[in-house]
This record gives C-alpha cells, sequence and structure tokens, in this order.
C-alpha cells in the first residue's frame, strides 16, 4: 500500500465512484454522505473523519484500506504490517494508521492512531457510527467524552470497549500525543 495515502484518496473516491457509473447523487444516497461531502473529499478540499470513512466504505463495498490504494485486498491467512508502513490518514484530531490492510474479509478493522486534539473545541463535534469500538492506549494519556456523561481518563495500558453509536469523543491528555490502538467492529 502506499504510504502517500492523504494525498490519493480524493482521486481513488472519485476513480471508484465513476467505475461504478455513479453520480454525485447515487454515490451520496449509497453512503448516506451530502452531495456536497464527497465532492470536497474528492477534491481534496476536505479531510474525513473515521466516521465518514466508515460510510463511504461501507456504500462502495470495500474495505476501508481500500479507499486508499489501487491494492485488492486478499484473502490470507494473516497479515503483516511493520510499523509505520500502513497506509495513513490526517484528520484534526488524529493520524491514522491503518493495520492488516493487505487482507480481505477483515470481522475488525485496526487503526493505530496518534491523537492530536487537546480539547473538545479541538476535536469538534462528537462522533458517532455504527459499530462496536475498542480502543487500547499504547502511550499517554486520553480523555473519553461521551455525550451526557463525565469525562474519564485512561493511561497508557488502559482499554476500553464500547458501543460506537454512544456519540464519542478521545483527547489526547498530557504533555504528548497520547497513540492508541482502534479496532472497529461493524
Amino acid at each position: 500500500m502506499d504510504s502517500d495515502a492523504p494525498q490519493s484518496l480524493g482521486p481513488r473516491l472519485k476513480a471508484l465512484r465513476r467505475t461504478r457509473g455513479w453520480t454525485l447523487e447515487a454515490a451520496s444516497e449509497r453512503t448516506g454522505l451530502a452531495k456536497s461531502t464527497l465532492s470536497k473529499i474528492e477534491n481534496g478540499r476536505m479531510s474525513p473523519t473515521v466516521e465518514v470513512l466508515l460510510k463511504l466504505s461501507q456504500g462502495f463495498g470495500v474495505d476501508l484500506a481500500g479507499l486508499f490504494g489501487d491494492a485488492r485486498p486478499a484473502p490470507a491467512a494473516r497479515s503483516l504490517t511493520r510499523a509505520g508502513t500502513g497506509p495513513r490518514h490526517e484528520t484534526r484530531s488524529y493520524s491514522h494508521e491503518l493495520l492488516a490492510a493487505d487482507m480481505a474479509e477483515k470481522r475488525v478493522t485496526p487503526v493505530r492512531a496518534r491523537v492530536k486534539a487537546r480539547t473538545l473545541v479541538e476535536y469538534g463535534p462528537l462522533d458517532r457510527h455504527e459499530g462496536q469500538q475498542f480502543l487500547l492506549v499504547l502511550s499517554g494519556a486520553v480523555t473519553m467524552h461521551f455525550a451526557g456523561e463525565a469525562p474519564f481518563r485512561l493511561a497508557a495500558g488502559d482499554s476500553l470497549y464500547f458501543d460506537a453509536r454512544t456519540p464519542h469523543a478521545c483527547i489526547s491528555d498530557g504533555p504528548e500525543e497520547a497513540e492508541i490502538l482502534w479496532i472497529h467492529a461493524g
């Protein structure tokens, strides 16, 4: 997979849409995203959140990693991702590295992430999407925010499993950016 994936997301998405013969309107109906959002992503004017990436993946019927390159994941018994070699995606809140991107038919999507946001204002609106989420703090500390609940802190080694339909945010809490492992089960 190409490690320069963030720059190729827009053209890749446009190519996927055109290969299917879809208009922006048809892609909007299949993904549940506004035509204007799809256009901004295709033209590199918007870096989508994980929530939006999951909607794109589901709507286009491709593995999340399939949004970031031409490589077609293949069925396999195992997948090795060397440190720093997975496809990358940047948002204002996270720097994501997709793991096991070369493996098709995964039941979960593992992502190593650096948490950049330090406040809810920096983070933006709380995320919510289908599926379940597992989080393991690899280094640093994070504060988890859930709609209607008091926030709580997780330190290195702490983990959390939750329903991703609950609006949530993960904020870096400490002198350095935290590093986490997200596992999304959709």
